[in-house]
């Protein structure tokens, strides 16, 4: 009891004097192991457990998705939209440049080299950034605007709050994995008469989670061939994730689901939660929730797992496997006080709305030598050994331009493609009657291709973004609409972004199977439309073939109604019919056809069409 009231304390003078408070988790861990097991000598324990869990795992992507929505709130205070956007200007240089420093000290390490003063220099302006971003937090933290806007973002939220939020069938699932052992706070609105809070331990390390989640990923994510010989190796060798459609490890889902909600299985199972709301460790970021199996693993064997005739790997027959998506649909939050502001932004029927409905981006084209070489140069990197990178990107534009029109011809609205979609022309887009910008539109789609700093991208990407087309005639244009671009230059009112690339949903060490857990979960580009003021987004795990993506497009927006049908829901239910359907007489039950796009907000949001 003392204990307890002593770290809140603790935490309470962390919480009050810092702008983004956190406590690592690994100083933490030990405390709410005592603290669980000693649950019951302990009043009301699961509250303090849970305010200084918030504290020890402080996202900043939920810190960004939490300041949108205040934002929006507090528009008429000129004050604090300029020291907001000016510390996030400079947390991206900096964030970018100590990036680039890492690169380079790769670079030493592997015997590469850097050219004699451009490590001490990078370093000089990483020092720099840090103490320009350190002036301006400190500023701001001292202004009156500061000090107000810290006592609505820097909140921990309240169990009860969160309860307040969720409706009768809905559940708040909270996973965070430790060095030995992780916890689920399973989260209801208590109307079932308990008190609607369970929190249960996850008899799994991190590095376990983190093990499981690659072998389910490798199932998936098999584009490359890097990664596929990485996922051999990860499955002691196993030659057929480098040459044939590899096979989505059920039993590892299975397990992996008893794991984690072993102790709530039967609350969700049972029918009684149609919607979960799903906070991620970060080593989890990566999974794919709705390709969890619900199925006993004891009961799963080959059989499981039918063939049809032909013996074609890829055409394994998963339709007898229960999945956790098979009748409970999902949602990701990067935040508690995201999701308790998203819920009541949702809620509030006289909220002010973007009023038209839908703007999509398609179209590029791959860039070629010429091109790809003064991308290269404008995104600060070297033409000469970057410039094959950047020409690596395949030609989007037919399959794109097909998205795009999928959803205006279902909706209405306006597109931008081909030689018009630029990163100045997004950044500067005027509808062609003059009347209407980026904040105009509810629904904005950018249909290229996504990618992230990486071990693969060999040094040529200074952080995430989206390709675009490149402007010969706008001195401005680099082909590029980085993260920062986003940030900083970009003002949104949508209730929905759409980001149909690749691998949009992680941040570049997930992306990889690095064992190195530095992206926060839902990192990279997901903060940087946050900041720009997206309610939502729908993003992707990983690379699909356009036919899938044009399938999910054309069930999701012409064959349901979004404005009465949440859209957490009505993805699901798109997921269900592209599983239960099939490609070319082949079955498209594999997860890497349907479990793809993920939904980042408040899931029973419905769309003004």
């Amino acid at each position: 009891m003392c204990g307890l009231t002593a770290f809140e304390a603790g935490a309470d003078i962390i919480r009050n004097n810092l702008s983004n408070p956190t406590i690592d988790f690994v100083w933490t861990e030990p405390f709410l192991d005592a603290v669980y097991a000693n649950q019951s000598k302990i009043e009301n324990w699961e509250n303090g457990f849970y305010n200084i869990l918030q504290i020890a795992s402080r996202s900043e992507v939920a810190s960004e998705a939490a300041e949108a929505v205040i934002r929006l709130k507090e528009s008429s205070d000129t004050t604090l939209g300029p020291a907001l956007k000016a510390i996030d200007l400079a947390e991206f240089a900096f964030r970018n440049a100590d990036r680039e420093l890492e690169i380079m000290r790769a670079k030493q390490a592997s015997g590469a080299g850097v050219p004699a003063g451009v490590f001490e220099s990078k370093q000089q302006e990483v020092r720099a950034l840090s103490a320009q971003l350190d002036t301006l937090e400190t500023e701001f933290r001292e202004s009156d605007a500061g000090k107000r806007f810290a006592q609505l973002v820097s909140s921990s939220v309240s169990l009860e709050r969160i309860q307040n939020s969720l409706d009768d069938d809905e559940a708040y699932a909270r996973i965070i994995m430790g060095k030995t052992v992780g916890y689920l706070v399973f989260i209801t609105n208590g109307n079932s008469g308990d008190n609607g809070v369970s929190i249960t331990k996850i008899n799994r390390s991190r590095s376990d989670a983190q093990s499981a989640v690659k072998t389910l990923r490798c199932a998936v994510d098999f584009q490359n061939i890097e990664q596929r010989f990485e996922c051999a190796k990860l499955n002691g060798g196993n030659k057929d994730y480098i040459a044939e459609f590899p096979v989505y490890d059920v039993k590892t889902a299975s397990t992996l689901f008893d794991d984690i909600f072993g102790g709530v299985k039967q609350q969700i199972t049972s029918g009684k939660i149609k919607h979960l709301i799903v906070q991620p460790d970060t080593v989890l970021a990566p999974l794919p929730f709705s390709a969890l199996v619900t199925t006993d693993p004891s009961t799963i064997n080959s059989s499981s797992i039918t063939h049809k005739q032909n013996g074609r790997r890829w055409d394994h027959d998963y339709s007898r496997v229960t999945w956790l998506s098979d009748s409970v649909s999902i949602s990701h939050s990067v935040g508690e006080l995201s999701f308790v502001q998203a819920r009541d932004a949702s809620r509030d029927v006289n909220r002010k709305r973007a009023p038209k409905s839908f703007l999509g981006f398609s179209g590029f084209n791959n860039y070629d030598a010429e091109t790809a070489a003064r991308v290269a140069k404008a995104n600060g990197v070297d033409p000469k050994s970057c410039s094959r990178f950047y020409q690596g990107f395949a030609d989007l534009a037919e399959d794109t331009n097909l998205h795009t029109s999928i959803i205006q011809s279902a909706i209405g609205g306006d597109v931008v493609k081909d030689s018009a979609f630029t990163d100045t022309g997004v950044l500067e887009f005027t509808s062609t009657d003059g009347q209407s910008q980026l904040k105009d539109y509810r629904i904005v789609l950018f249909a290229t291709h996504g990618i992230s700093p990486s071990p693969l991208a060999h040094g040529c990407l200074p952080e995430p973004g989206l390709t675009t087309n490149f402007s010969s005639t706008d001195p401005n244009s680099d082909g590029f609409l980085s993260a920062s671009d986003i940030a900083s230059d970009m003002e949104l009112g949508a209730d929905l972004v759409i980001l149909s690339a690749c691998e949009t949903a992680v941040g570049s060490a997930v992306t990889t199977f690095s064992d190195r857990p530095t992206a926060e979960t839902f990192d990279g580009l997901v903060r940087a439309f946050y900041f720009a003021r997206a309610q939502s987004l729908l993003v992707t795990h990983w690379t699909l073939p356009s036919a899938q993506t044009t399938a999910v497009f054309e069930d999701l927006f012409k064959n349901k109604d979004l404005s009465e049908v949440a859209f957490a829901e009505a993805l699901r239910q798109t997921q269900v019919t592209i599983r239960n359907g099939d490609f070319n007489g082949n079955s498209t039950s594999h997860p890497y056809f349907w479990a793809n796009f993920v939904f980042v907000g408040d899931g029973r949001m419905k769309l003004d069409l």
